[in-house]
């Protein structure tokens, strides 16, 4: 049988599809039962200002512990850093201190760990390293364990918060967003919109390869048949790149709604 008669049968195509979507379902199995170490953190942006140096009564004055007035901004920056990996973070796999940074804050005049996973387990404490950075530390960090924070700061609404440090098996800490925006609804629309124009696709390409397959029965012509199997093999084509791009679509979809951010 030759490869014209073989791609021209639609149960073939099914197949081949079937095939592709038992790879991409074999790769992303895998990928997700993988034990990784991940620290990931969640800042609720923009920061909330409390006091406006600008707009302020003249009788309303805010000071340090030293009595010193503030003559700036004052904004409270809330966030979560929490185990989002399969494997505990121990102190022994810290090669440089966890630091938050607020690298375009003036001064940060206080701050606090709101919630905490299991206080007498986890232990997790932070400490000023100087006048715009916080350490981070902590007895057990195992998979789910998180902290709640907030910082009272000067500067702006926006103060480049980043997360430093070095952790063994991990190169980069996790920045999330929110974890339903409005990109997840549009892909959640997308899907199910994707799939049945992928129906539809297949129905049509059908309808269209009967009608192919009469006409060259009906002129038995060589210059048809290798239309016909050119438009085979786009048909193919086009339907597998729509099965992957659902495919992803769901995973867009799974990896959006199963990360939850602790506290929030």
């Amino acid at each position: 049988m030759s490869l014209s008669e073989d791609i021209k049968k639609p149960l073939n195509i099914v197949f081949l599809l079937l095939a592709i979507a038992g790879i991409v379902l074999s790769v992303f199995f895998y990928y997700n039962g993988r034990k990784t170490k991940s620290i990931a953190y969640y800042i609720n942006e923009p920061s909330s200002l409390i006091y406006d140096s600008h707009n302020s009564s003249s009788a309303i004055k805010v000071i340090e512990k030293d009595s010193t007035a503030i003559r700036d901004n004052v904004y409270l920056l809330t966030g979560v850093i929490w185990n989002n990996g399969d494997i505990p973070v121990n102190t022994e796999d810290v090669r440089q201190t966890i630091v938050l940074n607020l690298e375009s804050a003036k001064k940060i005049l206080d701050f606090k760990i709101v919630r905490q996973t299991d206080p007498t387990v986890a232990n997790f404490n932070l400490s000023r390293k100087d006048s715009h950075a916080l350490n981070l530390s902590w007895k057990y960090f195992d998979p789910g364990y998180a902290l709640k924070f907030q910082i009272i700061y000067t500067g702006t609404d926006n103060p480049a918060f980043n997360l430093n440090g070095k952790i063994l098996d991990i190169k980069e800490f996790a920045k999330k967003a929110e974890s339903r925006g409005p990109q997840s609804w549009i892909m959640l629309l997308c899907a199910p919109i994707a799939l049945l124009f992928f129906i539809y696709t297949m129905i049509g390409a059908y309808k269209a390869q009967k009608e192919f397959k009469l006409k060259v029965n009906e002129h038995n012509s060589k210059s048809l048949r290798a239309y016909v199997l050119t438009f085979n093999i786009l048909i193919v084509v086009f339907l597998a790149f729509g099965f992957i791009a659902f495919g992803f679509a769901l995973f867009y979809l799974y990896v959006i709604y199963s990360t939850t951010i602790p506290f929030s």
